[in-house]
């Protein structure tokens, strides 16, 4: 099992997006949401997924909020794609993580009528407009039992 995690990551009405070098499993070099892992060892989701966006684009992001869970299963294995609504207070950021090739702010009406050959999924659309319409799931607390 994986776990992976999506951002839509707004700020001052634009939309983060990257786009990352190819890889024999993806279809890349297409723009598409902040993306990353999780190891099994990451628990604490909200924490992972800001210090991940911290240190692969120094970028200091407030997650609101779950937007979408979507489950991939292939013969091999079962994929987990969290997607979650994140804010950010500036859209400057310095780009740390090799497998980026490009990142930049959109604006909306830009980011809606990209053509599809260029985006990575048409669901980022749906994600996207969830989250600006304020669909979010409150589910993403870290409960301890002891």
């Amino acid at each position: 099992m994986n776990i992976t995690f999506g951002c839509v990551i707004i700020h001052s009405s634009k939309i983060l997006l990257v786009k990352e070098k190819s890889h024999k499993t993806k279809k890349l070099e297409k723009w598409n949401i902040p993306s990353g892992s999780a190891r099994k060892d990451e628990f604490i989701f909200k924490r992972t997924i800001k210090q991940k966006m911290k240190k692969a684009m120094n970028l200091n992001i407030v997650v609101e909020g779950l937007v979408g869970l979507y489950e991939s299963i292939t013969p091999i294995d079962t994929t987990y794609y969290f997607v979650v609504g994140c804010k950010t207070t500036s859209d400057i950021m310095n780009i740390n993580d090799p497998d980026i090739v490009e990142a930049k702010f959109f604006l909306l009406d830009e980011f809606f009528n990209l053509p599809e050959p260029e985006i990575v999924h048409k669901d980022m659309w749906h994600v996207a407009k969830k989250y600006l319409d304020g669909i979010l799931i409150d589910a993403l607390r870290t409960v301890q039992y002891k």
